[in-house]
């Protein structure tokens, strides 16, 4: 009680200065000491209520301002996300609108290259037709022209063979009638007659002979 009551003053006059005194079972203490403790006591409360009161206020906005972080943390997060997400969804239809533009050029370059090659094909065929075909056609006259001279020498030869049996036919039959008529003329046929005319025709021969 010394220390607390270190600053209180006696107010009373007389020669005790004592602020308090301690007695067998109990302690006496002169009149506004007891004040003075409980205003130093609400003093000391205050000031501890006040630094809890301080440090649970700044617990608190810790906690908020933790919160309030991890908060903008996250939506920072998700805002830098769909940023990104859309900054790659944009690349990616550009890459591919590129990927379809490159693929359409190579492929007219490719059907360009495979039409001239077409082109240059026919023109090739046409050229070999054409260098192939004068040739081929000279050719083809000469053979009908070949053909057609062993055509007329055969039928020639033919001809000849031909008119040659008619007119021996012709001489045998002219020399059968004058036979005949000499017969009929004579009434009588001889060995030597029927020899003659097996010569000249043996069909007539045999139905004489017979």
């Amino acid at each position: 009680f010394s220390i607390l009551l270190k600053d209180y003053k006696v107010k009373d006059t007389s020669t005790d200065n004592r602020a308090f005194a301690v007695g067998i079972t109990k302690i006496y203490f002169r009149e506004g000491s007891l004040e003075h403790l409980e205003a130093r006591r609400q003093i000391v409360v205050t000031t501890a209520a006040v630094k809890i009161q301080r440090w649970m206020q700044r617990r608190l906005a810790g906690w908020r301002f933790l919160t309030l972080v991890r908060g903008l943390i996250k939506l920072q997060g998700n805002m830098r996300c769909q940023k990104e997400r859309r900054r790659f969804l944009h690349q990616r239809k550009a890459s591919i609108r590129l990927q379809t533009c490159f693929r359409v050029k190579s492929a007219q370059s490719q059907l360009k290259k495979l039409k001239m090659d077409e082109a240059a094909t026919k023109i090739q065929r046409w050229y070999r037709c054409s260098r192939c075909k004068w040739p081929f056609l000279q050719k083809l006259a000469a053979a009908k022209k070949i053909q057609k001279v062993m055509r007329r020498h055969s039928s020639k030869d033919g001809f000849s063979s031909m008119m040659a049996v008619v007119v021996e036919d012709a001489r045998k039959n002219a020399q059968m009638k004058k036979i005949l008529g000499s017969l009929k003329a004579s009434h009588k046929a001889t060995r030597k007659d029927f020899v003659q005319l097996q010569g000249l025709l043996p069909e007539t021969y045999t139905i004489l002979y017979y």
